[in-house]
């Protein structure tokens, strides 16, 4: 670095004036994910199928140029990423 930055030297002294201000803590194998309300009769993993399913349709609908067998790749795709 100093050897880059030689013509300046006050990027070195930055650089590690940055490095000491951040604090970054990770939490390995724990997963962190947000809570989505869902209705009473629905559980959160149909509720990402269903909303998935109704956008990537939405998404399609706009794009008459697309073939049928165009849609399926999407909709299989679509498929794999869920399950």
């Amino acid at each position: 670095m100093e050897d880059l930055f030689s013509d300046i030297p006050e990027a070195i002294t930055n650089s590690f004036n940055i490095a000491q201000r951040c604090n970054v803590e990770f939490n390995l194998g724990k997963n962190f994910l947000p809570h989505f309300p869902v209705d009473e009769n629905e559980t959160q993993d149909q509720r990402l199928i269903d909303e998935s399913t109704k956008k990537l349709n939405e998404i399609l609908s706009g794009h008459e140029e697309n073939t049928e067998l165009q849609s399926e790749e999407y909709r299989q795709r679509l498929q794999k990423e869920l399950d």
